[in-house]
């Protein structure tokens, strides 16, 4: 159950930031897609706790999938590898692996 707290946290957390960076950093389509996955992000750790095996599955496939959005849009040089970036990706990690965690924890129960 902790592992499961922690990545709603973690999500609550990533979502807060990237609505932040959208506050503060020049608007550009990258930081407005940031700040959409903080809204989802966001909603993902408000139900997290509430949620089964699905809800983790689901929060590891949309941190994956914004992570590699973030490394990919480094790597075609449509914004330059910055803080956030970092920052936000190894959120994104953090998150995929205590799902993965609190999976394994539903499995033993």
């Amino acid at each position: 159950m902790i592992a499961k707290l922690v990545a709603a946290a973690l999500l609550l957390v990533n979502g807060a930031l990237h609505i932040a960076e959208y506050a503060l950093v020049p608007p550009s389509l990258p930081v407005m897609i940031t700040a959409g996955f903080g809204a989802v992000y966001g909603a993902l750790g408000l139900i997290l706790p509430f949620g089964g095996r699905r809800l983790l599955v689901i929060a590891q496939v949309i941190s994956a999938i914004g992570g590699f959005m973030a490394v990919s849009s480094v790597w075609q040089d449509l914004q330059p590898m910055t803080f956030w970036i970092a920052g936000f990706v190894m959120l994104d990690l953090a998150v995929i692996w205590f799902c993965a965690w609190a999976k394994a924890e539903l499995a033993a129960e």
